[in-house]
């Protein structure tokens, strides 16, 4: 989304009533950026989370969170003073011994701290009870995040190897950078056939792997290498389990992960943002945050460019007082 840029001419006057709507467009533009909550949170789940894990970044729980688990192990406490790190919107501990270890940042909670548990404000931060962010928002854009995604037609290729061998996706992107690969959930995850796997963005800004036809995915292998180790790599790739309902990883997996409909069982970790239905996590969640908006619908403004425009418009509305 873009917003056009307003002049003031020496000797013009701007209505009030025109520097005030634009004002008002403006603030609500600014509801918008990194609206999406890809971009937005280290870990989503939409269901109920049992945990026996470490999440770097922030998080959204849509239902119950039990376990022993730290929280914004890699956020900077000071940076996020004030700032909800971790949000549940049901109970913490409907099992016995939950321990929740908060680094950075607050707790956003919209249930209770059953008795028997407990939550170690170790960066400062405090339990908040309010604002509490829709879940039916955050899951339709997820699904929508899923149906777009889907709908993108392949531009790059892959064939599963018929011989033991080091595997590379090959991106090819469009001129706007995306490159999309549609893959077969067994013929990729657990073929017997791929000792590692590797990818060469070519350039890419955003690398889409729909993986399809798999309601059950169980990705023991392979391993992921070289490029797929990048941070910047991990930033710009998102898989994007089209049918699954059910997801178990045994292998550290690089890029986000969407799978919003998906139960996901975890020993191993995941490097990227990550959406899922339900979670049994027995793995760290790892940053980096996806990068491009998954969903160019979403409207996402450079903060910098609404920060300036406010001031202007301000002045602006300034300015038709005085000359009113």
């Amino acid at each position: 989304m873009s917003i056009k840029t307003v002049a003031h001419w020496s000797g013009f006057t701007v209505p009030v009533a025109f520097a005030g709507a634009l004002l008002a467009t403006i603030a609500a533009s600014t509801l918008s950026v990194s609206a999406d909550p890809l971009n937005n949170y280290n870990l989503i789940v939409l269901g109920n989370m049992t945990a026996s894990s470490d999440v770097e970044g922030t998080a959204f729980i849509g239902g119950n969170l039990n376990g022993t688990s730290n929280w914004g192990t890699q956020l900077n406490s000071a940076a996020y003073a004030g700032q909800n790190v971790l949000t549940v919107l049901g109970n913490i501990g409907n099992v016995s011994g939950t321990d929740i270890q908060l680094q950075a940042g607050n707790l956003l909670l919209g249930g209770t701290v059953e008795a028997g548990s407990t939550v170690n404000y170790n960066g400062g931060g405090h339990l908040v009870t309010s604002p509490l962010p829709s879940l039916t928002n955050i899951t339709n854009t997820l699904n929508s995040d899923q149906a777009y995604l889907a709908s993108l037609t392949a531009n790059s290729t892959y064939t599963a190897p018929a011989k033991p061998t080091n595997v590379t996706l090959n991106a090819t992107p469009s001129s706007a950078g995306l490159a999309v690969f549609s893959i077969a959930a067994s013929s990729l995850f657990g073929n017997g056939n791929i000792q590692s796997l590797d990818i060469a963005t070519n350039n890419a800004s955003e690398v889409v792997i729909n993986v399809t036809s798999g309601s059950s995915v169980d990705i023991s292998s392979p391993n992921f290498v070289n490029n797929f180790t990048s941070t910047s790599v991990d930033s710009s790739v998102i898989w994007n389990f089209v049918n699954a309902t059910s997801i178990t990883l045994g292998v550290e997996l690089h890029g986000s992960v969407l799978a919003p409909g998906a139960s996901l069982s975890t020993s191993s970790p995941i490097d990227g943002s990550v959406a899922v239905g339900s979670l049994n996590a027995g793995s760290e969640f790892h940053l980096p945050l996806l990068l491009p908006n998954p969903h160019p619908s979403t409207p996402t403004p450079e903060p910098g460019s609404v920060a300036l425009l406010m001031v202007g418009a301000a002045g602006l509305l300034l300015i038709g007082r005085k000359r009113a």
